[in-house]
């Protein structure tokens, strides 16, 4: 038995966000795809500047990867981080924000850190990683803070994107 793991990128290297692989040594693959070697795919994205981060990890086998290959979109319905979840690693206390921080102004704060148009994944990536919850609504609050003329909406590599304005 080994483990199944998923990679997730910070950005997107073409239509690609995610890549699931089967490893018997995890530390040792993570380190082979963060040399530019192991899948084309990992290798492409690193040589392009794109970081990524073990998204999560399950016991299983090959058998079990293929199976988890054959799902439409199955990294993304995976993935902890693109469904906005927070770390599990993390402690609890960490991903609760204080009651008076308001979710439009951690948004259009976290725009401002990240200074470039993101998408709502990473930029909800973002606030996992700042050990900060994910904001409840993120689309809608962005599309009334872009009303509002404190966002911008753009496009980053094809996918829809914000900036702080």
């Amino acid at each position: 038995m080994g483990v199944i793991y998923l990679l997730h990128f910070e950005r997107s290297y073409h239509h690609a966000r995610h890549y699931l692989g089967y490893t018997d040594d995890l530390e040792a693959r993570v380190a082979a795809h963060r040399a530019g070697h192991g899948s084309p795919l990992v290798a492409a994205a690193v040589r392009d500047g794109i970081d990524f981060c073990v998204a999560a990890t399950w016991p299983g086998d090959r058998r079990e990867e293929r199976r988890l290959h054959r799902y439409r979109n199955s990294p993304r319905r995976l993935c902890p981080i693109c469904r906005a979840e927070p770390d599990p690693r993390a402690p609890a206390t960490a991903t609760v924000p204080p009651a008076s921080y308001d979710g439009d102004e951690r948004l259009v704060a976290a725009l401002l850190e990240v200074g470039e148009p993101v998408t709502l994944a990473a930029l909800n990536s973002h606030l996992c990683r700042c050990k900060l919850a994910p904001v409840s609504s993120s689309h809608c609050r962005l599309e009334r803070l872009a009303k509002a003329g404190r966002v911008r909406k753009t496009t980053a590599l094809g996918e829809l994107a914000w900036v702080a304005a």
